[in-house]
């Protein structure tokens, strides 16, 4: 990105050591890629596109609504629950939508069993067990055989939707290969909870 070799060129020039650099970069790839740049992209989302804001604020009040207490329409105490959180499929829509078309981290695995991979070309390698391998989800999430113009900002695109690969129902359509992490749900229901609040 142009800010890291700025960051580098200028670290450089002032001197610092290259594991100075190196630990400088490695910490703003990780702290660029939570919740918070999400949160950041949800916003600005929600305030280009009235339509969209429109949506998501009409999915949430109704919820609100039929959870007021105290019969005075003024009042907007209610209780959400998790679940209820999560039954909001235009927030829940946005938001993969918004993680879709901004993300952009590698994701380092390690390969449980030899494996042989082969390319859409035709060409063949040998994944060892062991071995590291990085997988970059962006390729997947532009990809037109899964996604239908997959470069447009469609918020409501994860709304009762089936994926597609290769014939196949794609099980996972934000990380096609799954994920392990134990704070996938958190950082949803985050989300979720900032773009309701």
């Amino acid at each position: 990105s142009d800010y890291i070799k700025f960051a580098t060129q200028f670290m450089l020039k002032n001197k610092q050591s290259e594991r100075d650099i190196i630990c400088h970069n490695l910490i703003f790839l990780h702290v660029n890629y939570n919740t918070f740049r999400v949160a950041y992209w949800c916003m600005y989302k929600l305030m280009e596109d009235a339509g969209i804001m429109a949506a998501v604020r009409r999915e949430v009040e109704e919820v609100v609504d039929a959870k007021r207490t105290g019969g005075n329409m003024l009042e907007y105490e209610a209780e959400f629950t998790t679940e209820d959180i999560n039954k909001l499929p235009i927030v829940d829509s946005f938001l993969k939508e918004v993680i879709r078309l901004t993300s952009g981290v590698f994701m380092v695995r390690i390969c449980s069993a030899d494996t042989k991979f082969s390319t859409a070309s035709g060409e063949t390698y040998n994944v060892r067990k062991g071995d590291r391998v990085a997988i970059y989800p962006p390729v997947f999430h532009h990809d037109p055989e899964v996604y239908e113009d997959p470069e447009t900002f469609k918020y409501d695109r994860f709304v009762d939707a089936e994926f597609f690969k290769n014939g196949s129902k794609v099980k996972h359509p934000l990380i096609g290969f799954g994920s392990l992490c134990p704070g996938q749900k958190l950082s949803m229901l985050q989300l979720k909870w900032f773009i309701i609040n």
